[in-house]
């Protein structure tokens, strides 16, 4: 019924939330295009397809974030496209610098509590992992 009367929405407990306006005589709904576009993209959202895409952008989004907050990657202090890749080369190198040292913590808090047989392989693969000098646009390459 468009009627203001029809009895369906007394007693709702989102009457508060609704986005029908009411008046006497009609009932209406109104839906603007940015609503139409959230609700086709939240629909699109729970398809598996889409899920199985998206996780592998969500598990890089952790590391992105703490990149930001601990490096201070979301503001550089440097203008210019060679200066700024210099910038986010040097930020991104600490930040491996930093979970190499927590790796090592990790290991030796573990070896001091008796667990060396679980991560054994992981300590000695880290203990002669050396880094070979190298120009800086060109990618890390480990060296036995």
């Amino acid at each position: 019924m468009l009627g203001g009367k029809c009895g369906h929405c007394e007693g709702c407990p989102l009457a508060k939330r609704c986005p029908i306006q009411r008046d006497p005589m009609l009932c209406q709904l109104r839906i603007n295009g940015m609503d139409l576009r959230l609700a086709h993209r939240r629909a699109h959202e729970k398809i598996d397809a889409f899920r199985n895409t998206y996780r592998i952008r969500s598990g890089i989004e952790a590391t992105n974030s703490l990149l930001k907050r601990v490096t201070g990657l979301g503001r550089l202090r440097v203008r210019g496209r060679p200066a700024m890749f210099m910038s986010i080369q040097l930020k991104v190198a600490g930040w491996h610098i930093l979970r190499a040292a927590s790796v090592r913590t990790l290991l030796e808090k573990l070896t001091k509590h008796g667990h060396p047989a679980q991560f054994g392989k992981l300590s000695h693969t880290f203990e002669t992992v050396k880094y070979a000098p190298r120009r800086a646009h060109r990618p890390l390459q480990l060296v036995t």
